[in-house]
């Protein structure tokens, strides 16, 4: 692999620093350019929990794609949460890659809310020959907040009720031990706080007299339900919270006339493996669809939904992309 440095400066005047992966030093390549997940992320994808580092799956995808003879162009993402920032940063990466003297043609590589990225853009460039899409959300905010908190959550607080009478104690969360899954984001996020000694209490909204308990029935789902009907009532827990309500992409993947990849595990714990089926669905015979037993939102193994953490992805996804770009994009 030859790595070219390369820095875009944006209409703002602010830099973003990205590599160009090659296979030789010399020559014009098919290149894939790589479209991050939500949040701050570096060129590499790195995902950390407890402190340690759990994942860097763009280096994997790069080596994969370059040994399989495609260029690779990834940058490191600047923090912020607004879509319309990221995207309109990801246009200007975008058309600076496209006028690189090494790259032929570009393909569109999206994972989770680079997918939407991805779907976003794609109109914008005659020269893209392809989308791969990797774990994406087709409905919008609704569906991913259903998924996690009436589906997801529903079934952790029954697993967490030891008698089993839908009411929750205190004593029933004395184990969790926070992580990277999406139970952890409502636990820790919707459920669970501390009062001024310290002591771990439930939200107000769960138990407003404080009793220590609450019903998942009368409690948790009327809150879930909420946010489900509007994402944007999440901003009273979150800094971040959706400041829209967002539809979804299958608009745009219905007007897409280009081989389109699509990925899901299907034990992804933060976005269903339903929404993969729709966007296939919505790009009708544009799309192949690849359902991936046992591997989560990172399509790295995981045993459980509820305990996807975002590993290292498997060997085996990047071998039937290279399989995929081989028959559709040659």
């Amino acid at each position: 692999m030859f790595v070219k440095e390369l820095e875009i400066t944006l209409e703002n005047g602010m830099k973003i620093s990205g590599e160009l992966d090659l296979p030789e030093r010399q020559g014009q390549w098919k290149t894939i350019i790589l479209f991050h997940g939500s949040g701050p992320s570096d060129r590499h994808a790195t995902v950390e929990s407890m402190g340690g580092i759990v994942s860097r799956n763009f280096d994997l995808l790069s080596e994969g794609f370059v040994k399989a003879r495609y260029a690779v162009f990834r940058y490191d993402k600047r923090e912020n949460y607004d879509i319309e920032i990221i995207i309109r940063d990801a246009r200007e990466v975008t058309r600076f890659v496209s006028g690189l003297s090494e790259v032929e043609g570009i393909l569109f590589y999206g994972w989770s809310e680079g997918v939407r990225v991805c779907t976003t853009l794609v109109s914008d460039f005659p020269n893209a020959q392809a989308l791969i899409l990797q774990s994406g959300i087709a409905e919008g905010w609704s569906s991913y907040f259903s998924y996690i908190l009436r589906e997801l959550t529903v079934e952790k607080l029954k697993e967490l009720d030891n008698n089993s009478d839908s009411i929750l104690e205190i004593s029933d969360f004395l184990n969790c031990i926070p992580d990277s899954t999406s139970i952890s984001f409502s636990l820790y996020l919707l459920i669970l706080g501390t009062d001024k000694e310290g002591n771990m209490k439930f939200n107000e909204e769960l138990d407003p007299e404080g009793k220590g308990r609450f019903s998942i029935i009368d409690n948790w789902i009327p809150l879930a339900d909420e946010i489900v009907a509007d994402p944007t009532t999440l901003i009273r827990f979150a800094e971040n919270a959706p400041g829209e309500t967002w539809a979804g992409i299958l608009d745009d993947i219905k007007k897409i006339q280009l081989p389109i990849l699509v990925l899901h595990g299907l034990n992804d714990g933060w976005i269903s493996p339903v929404e993969a089926v729709q966007i296939a669905k919505a790009a009708r015979n544009n799309a192949d669809i690849i359902l991936f037993k046992g591997l989560g939102h990172s399509l790295s193994k995981v045993s459980s939904p509820l305990k996807d953490e975002g590993g290292t992805i498997e060997d085996e996804v990047i071998v039937r992309v290279v399989e995929w770009l081989k028959k559709n994009v040659e």
